[in-house]
């Protein structure tokens, strides 16, 4: 499924923070971009910087609000189950760019990887983006860390080649699990030609080799919540709204289990609105698959809300 990236002024997203920090070690300022807000993961760069996990930003990444992708709301009073109409696209990850409101649904992370390519991966630069290793000479001091919430599991390493330690820990990780990859490098400048010392950060979610998808598709889905969200977003005062997520589960079934707010709108009525909708969107999905083909569950999020500069 494809991540869609909405960004407003110098977006700092701030809904799950699939985050790609790049800084040069001996001036604080991020060498490419600021980790922006994918939706509500927090902090999502230029081409990767996601807000970091709630409690922390990326090294070289200005904390967003609670920011994950770009990110957007919604809200409405919804009537007795509204059924999502239907139709023959088909796009799982959907994101609408409103007049102020914005909203995505993703993985926690914009920067991802499949769970059997994590597990071939022998060396950083087969989990990094390849845009985010280019003109880099070498590798040190190399983080792995797994979240889980507030509290990490970490393995260090020496080097670009990932150690025992690593490779093991990486290699335990479900789907739908969080982590980020740190580590300092020496960067060529294009400009001088000499070496410096950076940091580079990326905040991964680990997605289905197929990921879950929504039946009737991103037209007829986006349709569905703006016109069972109209009343209340109408009636919100846009300087309060804060970047909101909703995370849910997509069941081996299609079932929709688990709906909650992660990040609130700064709205309850909003909230609950948005988490009765995603609710509702049971058997309106087709569940994700592992790379035998087999039906699993996979963890996104409904990112919404205005976007900050």
């Amino acid at each position: 499924m494809k991540k869609i990236l909405f960004i407003t002024c110098a977006v700092l997203l701030a809904f799950g923070l699939s985050a790609f920090g790049f800084r040069n070690w001996n001036q604080p300022t991020p060498c490419n971009t600021t980790p922006s807000c994918k939706a509500a993961p927090a902090c999502k760069a230029a081409l990767g910087c996601k807000a970091a996990p709630d409690s922390k930003a990326a090294p070289g990444c200005k904390a967003a609000p609670s920011c994950k992708k770009v990110l957007a709301c919604k809200a409405a009073p919804v009537s007795a189950k509204p059924t999502p109409p239907q139709s023959d696209l088909v796009n799982p990850i959907f994101s609408q760019l409103l007049p102020e409101l914005v909203y995505n649904v993703d993985s926690r992370f914009i920067a991802n990887i499949t769970r059997e390519n994590l597990r071939k991966a022998k060396k950083v630069t087969e989990i990094f983006p390849p845009e985010s290793t280019r003109d880099i000479d070498s590798y040190r001091e190399v983080k792995v860390a797994i979240l889980h919430g507030k509290e990490e599991t970490v393995a260090l390493g020496e080097n670009e080649q990932l150690n025992p330690n690593q490779i093991r820990l990486l290699q335990t990780a479900d789907y739908s699990t969080d982590f980020y990859l740190r580590a300092l490098c020496k960067w060529k400048n294009p400009e001088t030609g000499s070496l410096d010392l950076r940091e580079l950060v990326y905040y991964f979610t680990i997605i289905p080799e197929k990921e879950a998808e929504f039946k009737s598709g991103y037209d007829e889905l986006i349709s569905y919540l703006k016109t069972n969200t109209r009343e209340q977003t109408a009636r919100l005062d846009r300087d309060k709204l804060q970047p909101g997520r909703v995370g849910f589960t997509v069941t081996q079934t299609g079932a929709i289990k688990g709906a909650e707010i992660s990040s609130s709108s700064g709205f309850s009525e909003v909230d609950e609105t948005l988490v009765k909708l995603i609710s509702g969107m049971s058997g309106q999905w087709n569940p994700a698959q592992n790379a035998l083909g087999e039906p699993i569950e996979q963890k996104l999020y409904f990112f919404f809300g205005m976007m900050g500069c």
